[in-house]
């Protein structure tokens, strides 16, 4: 027999509503999130960009067209060098720096613990399982100074533009959810779902409780009954006997 696996079933009174726009709202949304992410850096190359810069020389040289004779620039490597050092220090620096944008679940949640982020976006895809969208919607409302959206095809358009595999949820810190704060204002965060009430107004009227009654006959008329059923069931008898 296999590996039986425990599923956790997770029971709540509440119910969420996660207000997921349409396709054209999220689209706007994705938008102003992946420039944001252009603008932070944080798109991986492809590795053709990759192989190409690792091919490149790192000295420039200049043939001399008369002679046709290779010779280093040795001015320009100097340069060069010079460059890439402070390359490496501003990189040095901007990883110290914080992040105010931030890619993967794990990290996200972790974040949302530390009171990091402001705004967390995550794919419609990865809240479909019921327990899943539950936990996650408790954890993202005892968070109040978080608000959690869910946009469609969010793994699919920010992976691309990463070349990562998955994009699941996004956190924003304040700088970035007021770099994009008029994409955020197009969606509504995560709430929970409103009981809907009654409107029909119910009148209960008293019934009127009666007695059932057979038909009122006069006595006198079932006197003259009577008295015919004997008179023809005298004449009755008297036929018989002759």
């Amino acid at each position: 027999m296999g590996k039986q696996y425990i599923r956790p079933s997770l029971k709540c009174p509440q119910r969420f509503d996660w207000n997921i726009p349409c396709a054209e709202t999220s689209s706007k949304v994705l938008e102003s999130v992946s420039n944001l992410i252009r603008d932070q850096g944080l798109c991986r190359q492809s590795r053709k960009s990759a192989l190409h810069l690792e091919n490149t020389p790192s000295v420039s040289q200049k043939v001399d067209k008369d002679n046709m004779i290779a010779h280093s620039a040795a001015e320009e490597e100097g340069d060069l060098c010079h460059q890439i050092e402070e390359d490496k220090c501003l990189n040095a620096k901007e990883q110290i720096t914080e992040k105010i944008v931030s890619v993967g679940l794990r990290s996200v949640l972790r974040g949302v613990r530390r009171k990091k982020f402001s705004a967390v976006l995550l794919d419609a895809n990865a809240i479909r399982p019921s327990a899943v969208s539950t936990a996650l919607a408790v954890f993202a409302l005892s968070n109040p100074g978080v608000s959690t959206y869910a946009l469609t095809n969010m793994d699919e358009n920010l992976s691309k533009i990463m070349n990562i595999k998955s994009v699941s949820a996004v956190g924003l810190t304040r700088e970035g959810a007021s770099a994009i704060s008029e994409a955020l204002s197009l969606i509504q965060p995560v709430t929970i779902m409103k009981k809907k009430k009654n409107t029909r107004s119910r009148l209960y009227v008293s019934a009127d409780i009666a007695m059932p009654k057979g038909r009122n006959i006069n006595p006198k008329k079932k006197k003259k009954k009577k008295k015919n059923n004997d008179g023809r069931r005298a004449g009755k008898n008297l036929r018989g006997r002759h």
